[in-house]
């Protein structure tokens, strides 16, 4: 009996910070308010990391070259003038896609005009690189050089993309 009575001080004791919880089959067991509040930030972690988990973006290295290339085709067409000029296309890391159009005639439009094909090629940017890549920045450089590599001393135009912005468009529809 003296066990019964010390059981049932203790629980009167521990009744204000303890919880009296019955798990089925293993009796009752104490839990104190900090233990309840460490189970439920515990759970609480493990599902915001079960949902990271679940939107990674698989990123692939041999997707960006052949979109590279795609994207290279696209261009092509949209501005016939690039046949006799250069295209280069790059990704860095998955997260900076840098575009370079060696060409006299798109060099030479007026800043409305390069304002318009920027736009364009941004969206271009954000429809075929943004599944294997989490995009941040993007820049589009005009220069005059046709039929060689660009250096330092060539004259160039560069033009950020604004691909946040982009990004942020299309989340909202």
């Amino acid at each position: 009996m003296s066990f019964y009575n010390s059981a049932k001080t203790f629980e009167k004791k521990t009744s204000e910070i303890c919880r009296l919880v019955n798990y089925k089959g293993f009796g009752y067991i104490y839990k104190t308010k900090k233990q309840r509040q460490m189970k439920y930030t515990i759970l609480c972690m493990m599902s915001i990391a079960a949902l990271n988990l679940t939107s990674c973006k698989e990123t692939d290295g041999l997707k960006n070259d052949a979109t590279n290339e795609k994207m290279r085709d696209t261009l092509n067409k949209l501005y016939p003038s690039l046949l006799e000029g250069q295209v280069g296309v790059e990704v860095h890391d998955f997260h900076d896609v840098n575009i370079l159009l060696g060409d006299k005639q798109l060099f030479e439009k007026t800043e409305e005009e390069k304002a318009a094909i920027v736009k364009t090629i941004s969206e271009l940017t954000y429809q075929m690189y943004n599944d294997n890549n989490y995009l941040e920045k993007g820049k589009i450089t005009f220069v005059e050089v046709e039929n060689r590599m660009p250096n330092d001393s060539d004259p160039k135009k560069e033009y950020d993309m604004h691909l946040q912005d982009i990004i942020k468009s299309h989340e909202k529809k």
